[in-house]
């Protein structure tokens, strides 16, 4: 684990709810996210790699987060 994601990972609490950008470029921070967090939400634009969160029961959205529209309030926005 690299010091941005020790970094990370010591902010997410139990309490906190999480938005995780590009998800599927580093399927184990959002392991350790879900973990830790009250609720994380992954975000990727390539379907075929959000396939695996969804096997693993994430919640994740297929969406280009560059026109993403927020309908929920996050503690944290992971890129």
């Amino acid at each position: 684990m690299d010091p941005r994601e020790r970094k990370i990972l010591s902010l997410v609490t139990p309490d906190k709810v999480v938005l995780n950008l590009g998800c599927a470029q580093n399927i184990e921070l959002h392991e350790l996210l879900a973990k830790n967090a009250e609720k994380i939400t992954g975000v990727d634009i390539n379907e075929k790699n959000l396939a695996q969160f969804r096997e693993l029961g994430y919640d994740v959205i297929c969406q280009n987060v560059e026109n993403m529209h927020l309908k929920h309030k996050y503690d944290y926005i992971i890129d």
